[in-house]
C-alpha cells in the first residue's frame, strides 16, 4: 500500500447535470479500518513463527542495531583560561561530548546553560587544535548577550563581532576578508548574518541537481495530475535556481562561506532553520510542515555539506535548541538530513517516505474540531522506538527534567473553563456551515468574503478564515464586532489575576499574561503588519520579509519594501496585500490589552503596575523593564508569545502565568511556562514551596477545544523522543505529561461523545501497550524454552559423557588413600604438581610459533588423562589453552587459557580429573533446574492473554462511536443541505469587501 491510505469514491452528477467525483465518507472509514487489520495481521504474521522472526531480526540488527551509545564523561576537563565559572556535570558532559564528536545536536532545556556550553567547546576545540576557525551563529535578540558572556568567561580571547554596519553591501566585502585572513578563536554572528554569507556555487549546483534528480523520479512514477503539476513546478523552480547561479559566477570579488576558513559551526536555537526542504508522496497528511522548504534552510544545507566535506564525516556542525522538534515529525527526520547523511545513506534511508515507513506511524483518525467531528490522516506515532532513540541519541545529548536537575519550581496546571455565550455559540454554527460550503453559507454575516472565488464558488482561504474567526471568537467576540456582548473569558481571568496581585502584595510578586491576539495597535502600518502575520506565518516567512530583529532596527524598513517582501514570500497579489495591510492596520474599538488592564483598574490594581511588552520594542527598554519587573516595581506583564516568550528573563518574583489563548505549537507553549517555571525563580522557592501557577482560559464548545486538542496529538507525538528510556516500548502512542492537553480538550468540548471518543482513545492505548508488552513477553518465553531445551540435551549429553569416565578415576595409584601424581610431557615423567606444571608452560611456549592458528596438539599426561591444547590468536598476539580428554578421548573440561605460572597449570589439571564427580553432582543440579524452567515456560505459555478481550471490546466501542459520530455529521450535512444566500447570490450587496 505504500503508506498512502484508501478513498473510496464514485461519480455523480451536480445539480446542473456535471459530472462529479464524491468521496463516500462511510466506505472510506471501513477501508481504512480494514488497511489497518491487514497491517495488524501482518504484524502478528510476522512474530508467529519462531525461525520467521529470527531472521526478520536478525535482518533488521545488522541494520538498524549495530550501535551501543557512548556515555559522555567530562569530569576530568579544566578549561584553561575560564574564569569565574564552574561548569555543572552535565554541561562538563556535553563539552566532552562535542569535542569527541566534532558536532551533534545540544538538546537542552530552558535554564540547562547552553550558552556555556557552546562558548567551551568552542575553545577547547581550538586549544586542542581540532579545529582552527569556529563560528558561533545565533538570534539577534541574544547574540549579544552571547558575546558578553563570552568575553567575560574567556576575557583573553580573541572574538569577532561584527555590528549590522560591517554587514551593509559596502562594508562586506572587507568584513568577509577580515574573517579569512585572521586568527580568531571565535567568530559570532546572528542568523540573518550567516544567511547573507555567499554558500559555495559548486556545492549549490550539485545539491540543486541533486534535488532536481529526485523530484524526475518522483515525477516519472506519479500518475495523480496534481501531483505531477506540482512536482513540474518545482523542477522549474530549480531550474531558475539554477540559471541565477550561472550569473552569480561572474561576481568573483565576495568570498563564499567556503573561503573563509571556518571549519566548525554551532547554530543556537537551531529550530529556526527548521524549514529544509524533502520530497514525500505522502499527501493530505497532517504533521508535515512545509516540504518545499525556505531560502535560509537551504544555505544552511549547504554549509553542512561543506564543513563535513572538509572533516570527511558527519562532523563540523553542532545544533543548539530547546525545542529542536517543535510542531512536526518531518523535523526529526530533518535534523538526520542536516547532522548525519552519511549514516542515513549507510542504513538506506535516504528519504523521508523511507525513514517514516521505519520510524513512524501515519493514520487517520475522528478529530474534534470547532465543535464538530473531523476525519484527520496525520503521523500518530514512533515505531521501533529503540533504534530510533539510539539513532537520535547517537548524535544529541538530551537534558530535560527526566536526566537534569535544575533548582526551578514546578508549575501547577490549573484549567478554567468559561461559559460560552448565545452569541458565541450561535456564530459557532454558522462558521460550522461556513466550512463545510467552502466559503459560501453565511460569508456575508460572517463578514468572512476577502479571497472570494466567483468564478469556482468557493473561498480558497475558507479554512484560515474560519480559524482567525474563530480564535477571535473563542476569546472574546469583540474582536470581530466591538458591538458584540462581552465574553465572560477576560472577566474570569481578570477576577483570577486581581485576585493573586492583593493577595501577594506583600511580597511584591509578578505575574505574565499571554495572548497571541488583540494586541494593541502602533502607529507605524509596517509594526502593525508585523504583530498581524506574527503567529499566522512560518519564523522563517517573517523574518524573509520583515529581518531578524525587526524591533531592533534603527532604521526598519519602509512599507513598499515590506509589500515588495510579501509579493514574492507569500505569493499574494497587489489587492490581496492592500487588503492584508488594511486588515492589520483597521483602528479597532476594542483590543484584548488594553480591555484587560481597564478591568485590572477596575478591581483595584494601580494602572502603573499594569504595562504591554509591546510599548518596550528595543534592547535598552526591554533589560529596563526587566530590571523593574524583577524588583517588583512592575508585577504584571502583557505579551505575545513572541515578544514575552524566548529571551524574556522577569522570572524572580513570578508567581503565575496566565493564558488567555493556547498557541499552535507545543515548543511555543513550553517557551511561554518557561518565563516563569524557571531557575532563580526566588519568590516561589522561599514562599511558595518552589510552585508557580499556570493559568489556562478557555471557552466551551469553542475553537479553544479544537485547539487544545490539536496541540495534545503534537505535544504526545515530540515528547516521546526525549521522555521514553525504556528500550523494550517499540511503538508508543501516549505519554504522562504535566500538562494533559487531550483532558482539557475533552472537558471543554461539552460534548459527551467527544469524552466517551477521548476515554476509550486513552484505554485503548493503554491497553496497546500492556497487550504488545504481554505478547513480547510470550516471544521472550518462547526464546527462552528453546534455549533452555537446548541447554537441557547439552547437560544430558555432558553427564552421560562424564559418567563413562568415571570408571577411570577408580584406576589412578593411590598411597595412604592420597592419589600419587604420575605426569608426563615429552615423555618426560614427573612427581610433583609445580615441575609438572612448568614442563608443560616449556613446551607451550616452543610451539606457540609453530603450531598452525586453532590445531591441536598434546601437551602432556596426567594418571592417563591426556592435557590437549590449542593455538589462538587475538588482538595481535597468540596465546595457548588447554582443555582435559579421558583415556578414551572425551572431553571432561572446559577450554581455558593456560596459566603462566607453574603451580597453577599443573593444579588446574589435576583438579579437573579429581573433581569429576563434584562435576557431574552439580551438572545434575543445573539439569534439574531446566527441568523446571521448562514446566515453568509451559506453564506460561499456556496463560491467555489477559489484556485482548478487554482491547478488542474497546476497539469495538470505539468503532461504534467513531460511527455514530459518521452519521451524525452525515445527518448535519443533509439537515443544512438547503444552503443559505452563498457569497455569489449577495454579490450585489454593499456589505461585501475585497
Amino acid at each position: 500500500m505504500n503508506g498512502i491510505e484508501p478513498v473510496v469514491k464514485y461519480t455523480t452528477e451536480d445539480s446542473e447535470g456535471n459530472e462529479i467525483t464524491v468521496v463516500d465518507i462511510q466506505d472510506t472509514h471501513f477501508a481504512k479500518e480494514l488497511v489497518k487489520k491487514v497491517k495488524s495481521e501482518w504484524d502478528d504474521f510476522k512474530i508467529a513463527d519462531p525461525d520467521r522472526r529470527r531472521k526478520l531480526e536478525d535482518l533488521y540488527n545488522k541494520i538498524y542495531n549495530t550501535t551501543v551509545l557512548r556515555k559522555y564523561d567530562g569530569s576530568h576537563l579544566t578549561f584553561p583560561g575560564l574564569v569565574g565559572v564552574q561548569l555543572r556535570p552535565h554541561q562538563k558532559d556535553a563539552v566532552f561530548r562535542n569535542v569527541q564528536q566534532v558536532g551533534g545536536l545540544n538538546d537542552h532545556i530552558v535554564g540547562s546553560g547552553k550558552t556555556l556550553v557552546q562558548i567551551c567547546t568552542a575553545m577547547e576545540l581550538r586549544r586542542l587544535a581540532i579545529c582552527l576557525k569556529p563560528m558561533i551563529i545565533g538570534m539577534k535578540a541574544q547574540i549579544p548577550q552571547l558575546y558578553e558572556t563570552f568575553k567575560k568567561v574567556y576575557p583573553f580571547a580573541k572574538i569577532l563581532f561584527p555590528s549590522e554596519k560591517d554587514f551593509t553591501k559596502e562594508n562586506r566585502l572587507k568584513l568577509l576578508n577580515t574573517i579569512a585572513t585572521n586568527d580568531w578563536d571565535c567568530i559570532i554572528i546572528t542568523h540573518d548574518q550567516f544567511t547573507a554569507i555567499r554558500q559555495p556555487i559548486e556545492i549549490q549546483e550539485a545539491m540543486i541537481n541533486e534535488h532536481k534528480k529526485e523530484v524526475e523520479i518522483e515525477f516519472a512514477f506519479t500518475d495523480e495530475k496534481h501531483e505531477k503539476k506540482k512536482l513540474q513546478s518545482r523542477l522549474y523552480k530549480y531550474e531558475q535556481k539554477l540559471k541565477g547561479l550561472g550569473d552569480m559566477k561572474k561576481d568573483t570579488q565576495v568570498l563564499d562561506f567556503a573561503q573563509l576558513g571556518i571549519d566548525f559551526l554551532m547554530v543556537d536555537e537551531s529550530q529556526e532553520f527548521k524549514n529544509l526542504e524533502f520530497l514525500t508522496r505522502k499527501t493530505n497528511v497532517r504533521g508535515l510542515g512545509n516540504p518545499t522548504g525556505s531560502k535560509r534552510a537551504f544555505n544552511m544545507e549547504i554549509a553542512c555539506r561543506l564543513l563535513q566535506s572538509l572533516h570527511g564525516a558527519d562532523k563540523g556542525i553542532l545544533f543548539a535548541s530547546g525545542t529542536p522538534i517543535s510542531n512536526t515529525i518531518a523535523e526529526l527526520y530533518l535534523i538526520f538530513k542536516y547532522l548525519r547523511p552519511s549514516k542515513m545513506k549507510a542504513i538506506g534511508l535516504t528519504t523521508f517516505d523511507s525513514w517514516a515507513a521505519n520510524f513512524a506511524n501515519d493514520y487517520s483518525d475522528l478529530e474534534y474540531y470547532m465543535g464538530k467531528f473531523k476525519e484527520v490522516h496525520r503521523f500518530r506515532e514512533f515505531a521501533n522506538l529503540p533504534e530510533l532513540i539510539t539513532l537520535y541519541r547517537e548524535i544529541a545529548d538530551v537534558r530535560n527534567n527526566q536526566n537534569i536537575i535544575l533548582e526551578k519550581p514546578k508549575a501547577e496546571h490549573i484549567l478554567k473553563k468559561i461559559q460560552p455565550s448565545p452569541y458565541q455559540l450561535s456564530r459557532i454554527e454558522k462558521l460550522q456551515e461556513f466550512i463545510e460550503t467552502k466559503g459560501n453559507n453565511y460569508a456575508v454575516e460572517l463578514g468572512l468574503t476577502a479571497g472570494y472565488d466567483y468564478r469556482k464558488k468557493v473561498n480558497p482561504s475558507y479554512g484560515l478564515l474560519a480559524v482567525g474567526y474563530a480564535r477571535k471568537l473563542s476569546l472574546d467576540p469583540r474582536l470581530i464586532d466591538p458591538a458584540a456582548p462581552p465574553g465572560s473569558k477576560l472577566i474570569a481571568a481578570a477576577d483570577n489575576i486581581a485576585s493573586i496581585f492583593h493577595e501577594t502584595t506583600p511580597l511584591k510578586a509578578t505575574q505574565l499574561v499571554f495572548s497571541d491576539l488583540g494586541t494593541p495597535k502602533s502607529l507605524n502600518a509596517g509594526d502593525n503588519l508585523y504583530n498581524y502575520l506574527e503567529g499566522d506565518i512560518s519564523d522563517s516567512d517573517l523574518k524573509e520579509i520583515f529581518t531578524e530583529g525587526y524591533w531592533e532596527l534603527e532604521k526598519k524598513p519602509g512599507l513598499s519594501v515590506i509589500k515588495e517582501k510579501v509579493a514574492s514570500v507569500l505569493n499574494l497579489k497587489q489587492q490581496e496585500i492592500e487588503s492584508l495591510i488594511e486588515s492589520a492596520n483597521t483602528a479597532e474599538q476594542f483590543n484584548v490589552y488594553s480591555e484587560m488592564k481597564r478591568l485590572l483598574v477596575e478591581r483595584g490594581v494601580p494602572a502603573d503596575q499594569v504595562v504591554f511588552i509591546h510599548d518596550y520594542n528595543t534592547r535598552a527598554a526591554k533589560a529596563r523593564l526587566y530590571d523593574q519587573v524583577n524588583a517588583g516595581e512592575i508585577r504584571i506583564v502583557i505579551g505575545s508569545t513572541k515578544k514575552l516568550g524566548t529571551g524574556t528573563n522577569v522570572q524572580t518574583l513570578c508567581v503565575a502565568g496566565h493564558h488567555l489563548d493556547i498557541t499552535w505549537k507545543p515548543s511555543e507553549l513550553i517557551q511561554r511556562n518557561g518565563r516563569f517555571e524557571r531557575q532563580g525563580n526566588e519568590l516561589a522557592k522561599n514562599f511558595f514551596g518552589n510552585i508557580v501557577k499556570a493559568f489556562y482560559y478557555a471557552t466551551e464548545r469553542t475553537l479553544d477545544a479544537s485547539m487544545y486538542n490539536t496541540v495534545s496529538l503534537k505535544a504526545h507525538f515530540i515528547d516521546q523522543m526525549k521522555t521514553v528510556e525504556d528500550p523494550s516500548i517499540r511503538v508508543i502512542k501516549d505519554i504522562e505529561e504535566d500538562v494533559d492537553m487531550g483532558h482539557m480538550a475533552a472537558e471543554l468540548s461539552g460534548d459527551p461523545i467527544f469524552k466517551e471518543k477521548a476515554s476509550l482513545s486513552k484505554k485503548i492505548n493503554e491497553l496497546e501497550q500492556l497487550n504488545r508488552s504481554f505478547i513480547q513477553k510470550r516471544i521472550n518465553t518462547e526464546d527462552s524454552l528453546k534455549n533452555t531445551e537446548r541447554q537441557k540435551r547439552k547437560y544430558q549429553d555432558l553427564i552421560g559423557q562424564l559418567e563413562q569416565s568415571l570408571p577411570f578415576l577408580e584406576q589412578i595409584p593411590k598411597k595412604n588413600n592420597d592419589p600419587v601424581f604420575i605426569g608426563y610431557v615429552n615423555g618426560m615423567a614427573f612427581d610433583k604438581v609445580g615441575s609438572f606444571g612448568a614442563a608443560m608452560i616449556q613446551s607451550a611456549q616452543r610451539k606457540i610459533n609453530v603450531v598452525p592458528e586453532g590445531k591441536g596438539f598434546i601437551l602432556g599426561e596426567l594418571w592417563g588423562f591426556k592435557v590437549q591444547a590449542f593455538r589462538r590468536f587475538a588482538f595481535g598476539e597468540a596465546y595457548i589453552t588447554r582443555q582435559v580428554l579421558s583415556p578414551d578421548d572425551k572431553i571432561v573440561s572446559t577450554e581455558e587459557l593456560l596459566p603462566d605460572t607453574e603451580m597453577a597449570a599443573g593444579l588446574q589439571i589435576r583438579t579437573a580429573i579429581l573433581n569429576l564427580p563434584n562435576q557431574i553432582a552439580e551438572l545434575r543440579q543445573k539439569l534439574s533446574t531446566t527441568f523446571e524452567n521448562i514446566s515453568e515456560y509451559h506453564r506460561q505459555l499456556e496463560i491467555a492473554n489477559p489484556y485482548k478481550s478487554d482491547l478488542e471490546t474497546a476497539k469495538g466501542r470505539l468503532a461504534e462511536v467513531d460511527q455514530l459520530i459518521i452519521k451524525r455529521t452525515e445527518k448535519e450535512n443533509k439537515k443544512n443541505s438547503s444552503p443559505e444566500p452563498s457569497v455569489s447570490d449577495d454579490v450585489h450587496q454593499p456589505k461585501i469587501s475585497a
